[in-house]
Order: C-alpha cells, then structure tokens, then sequence
C-alpha cells in the first residue's frame, strides 16, 4: 500500500497536533495503478478505475468513494460516464461487463446477449443521455456490442470482426454517430443506417479517438503516438487537419470538450497537451511530467481530470493553466520564528513545487517555482520566512527567494552527483540570506 504523506501542525507545543488543511483537492484516499477516468458533462461527477478499486466522485473531484463492484481486480479497464445523465456508468475490464445505474455507488454484471466464451471487454462508450452504449470485446476476432435500452442489455452489433481488437470508440451527444479505432482503421458508423464506414488517414494506424455532441468534430491519435489527426466531417465526406507533430512522444489517449474546439492530449512522462482551435495547433500545459494513462474533459473543455499509472489524479479547472494532484509527497517543512508562516515542499520522483502558509496553516499558496524531471528535498529559511533556501534531489541547485517565494533564483552549487537528501542547517536571522 502507499505511504500517505501529510503535513500537521501544533499550536500548543505538542500536546495535540492537528492535520493541515494543505489542500482543497482532498482524494488522498485514492490508491492503485489507474487505467481509466471520465467525467460528467458539468463535472459534478468524476469516476475513475484503478487495479484495486472504482472510485466516483460527485463533488467535482474534490472527494471520492468506492463503489461497489462485483470484481476484485480491474487491470487494464475502461470507464465511461453518460455526460448529461451521470447516474449510468460502465466498465469494460478483463473481469466482465459492469453497469450502474445509481451514480456509479453499485454497480452489476451486465446482461449481454451470446456474448462470446471467456469475454473480455475493453473500450467503453456511452451518449449523452444514457441511451446508448457501445463496448468492445478485448479477445481478437469479435464485434462491437451494444445497447439501446439505457444500459438494461448488450448484444452484437453488424460491425467489422477484425483481426486484433477494437481499442477505443466515442459516441455523439445523441448516440447517432460513432467512432471505433483498431491499430489499423477508423471506423464511422450511423444508427439510423446499417454499414460501418472506413476514414483513413496517415499510414501508422491508429491509438484513441474522441469526438464532439454532435459527432462532426473527430480527433484520432496515430498508434505510434507522435501526431494528432482531427476529422471534420460534414455529411458524407470531410476534411482533415494533422497537428504540429508531437514530438514529446507517447501519447496515450484523447478527449474533445462538447464543440470540438477544445482537445486535450495524456502523455507518458511528459505533460498533458492542448488545443483550443480544433487541432490547429499544440501547446504543452502545466501539467507534472508522469505516465498519464487516460484523460477526460467536461462539455465545455475547462475541467479536465486525468490519471496516471503512478497512482495519482491530476485535476484542472482552467484549461490546464495549472492541475492539482489528489495527493502530495510532502518533503520538508520550515517555519518562521512566530509560527505564523509555514512553508513546505511537496512533489514526486520528478516533480516538485513550494506551497506557503501566514496563517497557522489554515490555507496554502503555491509560490511561483515549479521544478519538473527532479524534486525538492529540503528547505530552511529565517526567522520571518522572508528569505529561503531549497535544494533538489539531484544536488546540482539551491532555489534562493528574498520576498516570501514570489521571485526565485536558481544557484549552480556543483556536480549533479552531489547528493543534498539530508536536513538543511537554519538561515540567519530575519532578512539575511546567508547560509550558516
């Protein structure tokens, strides 16, 4: 199990300690590799899949609960959230089928019509409404499934029996139009008609899909995860637009907002990406540098929720201006001579930031340095918490701040074989930043 990490605090010199509020974000509970997430279309409702448990969240994200799931192990496993209609939920896992129909608190085996010996289930769709969902059978050589009757029973639909499974498929709003991608195709396919369609695009095949409410909008990514494809689609044909190509490599699956407009990449050990002018162009977000593994979007792009094979959720309410992790590794603490100010150091193997309290720890701040690819270990600062110090994991730098973390500079003290791990001695008194 995880070592939980947190910061408390004593006003009375020891008798009692109390847990500090460190963060609003509060899912410190959430354990596991994760594989899958979603969200609703206000993003009230967050579910995420892990190794060991499905956790949902109906307070955007701020807390979760296990639901309950006839499994015990969910490896590898898709999870998908009706947009507007929260209370129905699937998972395709290795294990079975699973649906709810009470906000993700139980779920049970779904009824599936000749569903094939020893199934295993993968990629997940649902609409907007709930009425339709679509889920794919992980063993090679099989169709789609379906279901057109608010997740009450599945059974085969007339798509292509490929060689190889289908691994991803998004739904429109209406559940009219849908998108399923093996290594090789993407397929488009019509309820009210009864042929699949085949786009290509590019040569490499293809990795994860995602699509807008209205199914005009489609963003593929190739299978070797370098370039991002967006369809627009009118009718019967439609136009491509291949992206900048993502040279940070590795990229793992794709979200759309409900117009298309915005579209947000999950990256293994790099970032999260973004688009905000339908794949036109790319940028980097603020995101810490982990093995992201799946990513999901609310209707109108600026909440994102997207989860790591580490163990962590990552949660932005801005478009990925900045993300909040469900829990910290908190590293070093140091307090000014009055107990007033707290500043601690929090972050990963290869990730680390700085947070500030004045106020007993009731709140906190992010100063305004943030490493990425290392981590802070400790930190020491004077008697007023004006003036501090903070070295890295990989001995090379001291991080100096003269003005309470709102500036900070950045000293080359030696070798990167240098090994600062190790308690940091005080600073002078107040103002003087000057080690001792």
């Amino acid at each position: 199990m995880e070592k939980k990490r947190e910061n408390f605090l004593s006003n009375n010199i020891g008798p009692t300690i109390d847990l500090m509020a460190t963060t609003s974000f509060n899912a410190s509970s959430l354990q596991g590799v994760f594989s899958g997430v979603a969200i609703s279309g206000s993003g009230q409702y967050v579910a995420t899949v892990a190794s060991n448990a499905v956790y949902v969240s109906s307070s955007y994200g701020k807390s979760y609960s296990i639901s309950s799931v006839p499994c015990s192990s969910y490896s590898d496993s898709n999870i998908a959230v009706a947009p507007s209609a929260p209370q129905y939920m699937m998972i395709g896992s290795t294990n079975g089928l699973y649906v709810s129909t009470s906000y993700g608190t139980t779920f049970s085996s779904a009824s599936v019509t000749s569903a094939p010996s020893s199934a295993q289930w993968g990629a997940v769709a649902i609409s907007g409404n709930g009425q339709y969902a679509y889920v794919a059978v992980a063993n090679s050589g099989y169709s789609l499934y379906s279901s057109s009757n608010y997740l009450t029973s599945f059974a085969a639909t007339n798509s292509p029996a490929i060689t190889g499974q289908y691994l991803s498929m998004a739904v429109s709003t209406d559940g009219t139009l849908v998108y399923a991608i093996t290594g090789l195709y993407l397929y488009k396919h019509s309820t009210t008609g009864t042929t699949w369609t085949t786009l290509t695009h590019g040569s490499s095949g293809y990795s994860s899909v995602a699509t807008s409410n209205n199914g005009q909008y489609v963003a593929v990514l190739d299978a070797y995860g370098e370039n991002l494809y967006v369809f627009n689609y009118y009718g019967n044909s439609g136009t491509w637009t291949v992206s900048t190509s993502l040279i940070y490599g590795d990229f793992s699956c794709v979200s759309m907002s409900s117009s298309g407009q915005n579209i947000y990449i999950a990256a293994k050990g790099t970032s999260v990406y973004a688009s905000t002018d339908y794949g036109a162009t790319i940028y980097m977000t603020q995101a810490p540098p982990v093995e992201y593994q799946s990513i999901a979007t609310t209707t109108s792009g600026t909440t994102v929720v997207a989860v790591s094979s580490e163990g962590s959720v990552y949660q932005t309410t801005n478009s990925g201006s900045t993300w909040t992790p469900n829990h910290y590794d908190w590293l070093d603490v140091a307090m000014s001579q009055d107990g007033q100010t707290t500043f601690a150091l929090a972050g990963f193997s290869n990730y680390g930031f700085a947070s500030m309290s004045t106020n007993n720890g009731a709140t906190w701040l992010q100063t305004g340095y943030t490493t990425y690819y290392i981590a802070y270990t400790t930190v020491a600062c004077d008697a007023t918490c004006t003036c501090m110090v903070v070295s890295d994991d990989v001995g090379a730098y001291l991080y100096v701040t003269s003005n309470s973390g709102m500036y900070w500079d950045s000293i080359y003290v030696g070798s990167e074989t240098v090994d600062y791990d190790y308690p940091m001695p005080a600073l002078a008194p107040a103002n003087t930043c000057l080690l001792v």
